[in-house]
């Protein structure tokens, strides 16, 4: 009446055994004989973990102070580090300022000086030409000379002024 099948014997173990225990083969197995040991251990241990905790409490307080002073420390830095940086951005707005206003009186005194001289240049054309008919009224003789030199003088002199944008 076998149907190839194996049968499995369970071993009947008490129920105060753990399923680690069955599992491992122990039975109704005692504790270690002496726990005055272990819990004097445990104590000193308990103490010691105890001391640490403190000591870490007591080191994160001082270091989380320290990152306190050091974040009042370094605003103070920054607000003084601030305050002379608007300064030095002040001062070269001023620069750039008063170099724009040299520059800008120097191209008004240039543009001044340049019409001064485009109305002397002038002046002293309009002088020659009249000094010269002038003299061409006196002398009949010259007449013809100075009308070449009048029209050479004439067209040289406008071709300078042109040249040089006067």
């Amino acid at each position: 009446m076998s149907s190839g099948r194996f049968k499995r014997t369970t071993h009947l173990m008490p129920s105060s055994v753990s399923s680690r225990a069955r599992k491992r083969g122990r039975g109704n197995e005692e504790p270690p004989a002496a726990p005055e040991p272990s819990i004097y251990k445990s104590g000193l241990e308990q103490k010691r973990l105890g001391k640490s905790v403190k000591d870490i409490a007591t080191s994160v307080k001082t270091t989380f102070e320290d990152i306190k002073k050091l974040v009042t420390t370094h605003i103070e830095r920054f607000g003084t580090l601030d305050k002379y940086m608007r300064g030095l951005k002040h001062q070269v707005n001023n620069n750039i300022h008063v170099a724009s206003m040299v520059i800008q009186n120097t191209v008004d005194e240039f543009k001044a000086t340049s019409a001064e001289l485009q109305t002397f240049v002038q002046k002293s054309t309009e002088d020659v030409v009249l000094a010269t008919k002038v003299h061409m009224n006196v002398d009949r003789n010259l007449h013809p000379h100075v009308l070449k030199w009048t029209y050479w003088f004439s067209i040289t002199w406008m071709e300078w002024l042109k040249k040089f944008e006067v």
